[in-house]
């Protein structure tokens, strides 16, 4: 007689934490990571976004065991306290402190999501909440990757033209009509020496050997904004607008630098642009063919005395240097 068959008590299923929270916020930083810039409204957005981050992320981790639920928090509460600390400190040590540490934070939740989502053979809803979440995780580790090899060994990355911001190309008529291109130092690295060029924040890299060429003396000068180098007859310049840092040298000016490498620059007037928050406002100079008259926009909101208009009445103004 056959043995009479026992069914199997079924497994006790975990149940999922809501990973919808999470790929919320995953979605939330990286929308806005374009608006993350500068200003006091980019630095709000990126603490907002990294903050609501590292809060989903612990809830996240929270199925999973003890000794990796307090790994993944005191992961989230050291990468805080380093970008607080960074704030009041701006130190690069400190910053380089809090991207190791979100570099971990993210290796660690994903490994825990991985790890959550193979204990749970079925397919529910917020099993593919976590999957996508794993997905996202995975390429913003490999980005504070990225981040970290930029700060530790800045030389195999700065001559990357893709890390010059606001960038235009050229031909340099100083250097045997070699293409070149001219930009912002978007990597922060201003006053650091590499192989022997200390940075400045305009700088420019030959695209044949990437060689790359400080055109200002970053000597207390305010950050670069917009760069053109479209006075085409008038070849050697480069036209560069400036952010608003006051006691800073060529703070809220429109100037041209020469390609030479001399540091040489002409300057030509204020821009008296707000532009925080607000696209259009930002001046975008745009010389002429002869780069004796310079075309930007402004909304005349900023030092301008009893002459400050609306932030939003945004208007084209002229500067010309031509001779009376």
């Amino acid at each position: 007689m056959a043995p009479a068959f026992t069914p199997q008590p079924p497994r006790p299923r975990t149940r999922l934490p809501p990973f919808q929270y999470l790929l919320l916020s995953l979605f939330a930083f990286l929308v806005l990571q374009p608006y993350m810039l500068h200003g006091r409204m980019g630095y709000l957005l990126f603490f907002a976004s990294e903050g609501a981050l590292l809060v989903t992320g612990v809830l996240a981790a929270r199925v999973v065991p003890r000794w990796r639920r307090w790994l993944t928090l005191t992961l989230a509460v050291a990468t805080a306290l380093c970008r607080a600390g960074h704030i009041l400190v701006p130190a690069p040590a400190l910053d380089l402190a809090a991207q190791v540490v979100f570099l971990a934070f993210f290796v660690g939740v994903t490994w825990s999501l991985i790890r959550t989502l193979l204990e749970h053979p079925t397919v529910q809803r917020n099993t593919l909440y976590g999957a996508a979440c794993a997905y996202l995780l995975v390429g913003l580790s490999f980005t504070a990757l990225y981040v970290v090899l930029e700060h530790v060994h800045p030389p195999a990355l700065v001559a990357d033209v893709a890390r010059l911001g606001h960038a235009d190309l050229a031909l340099n008529p100083f250097d045997n009509q070699e293409d070149v291109i001219i930009g912002q130092d978007e990597c922060h690295l201003s006053g650091q020496s590499i192989g022997g060029t200390v940075i400045s924040h305009v700088m420019m890299v030959r695209l044949r050997d990437a060689k790359i060429t400080a055109l200002t003396d970053p000597t207390n000068e305010a950050y670069a904004h917009h760069i053109s180098t479209r006075s085409l007859n008038r070849p050697g310049w480069a036209y560069v607008d400036f952010f608003q840092e006051d006691g800073k040298r060529f703070s809220d000016e429109v100037i041209a630098v020469k390609l030479d490498g001399s540091r040489a620059v002409q300057r030509f007037a204020h821009k008296h642009s707000v532009f925080s928050g607000c696209y259009r406002c930002e001046s975008h100079p745009a010389p002429s063919m002869d780069g004796r008259r310079i075309l930007f926009a402004s909304n005349w909101a900023e030092h301008c005395g009893a002459s400050c208009g609306s932030t939003t009445d945004i208007k084209d103004y002229l500067i010309d240097a031509r001779a009376p």
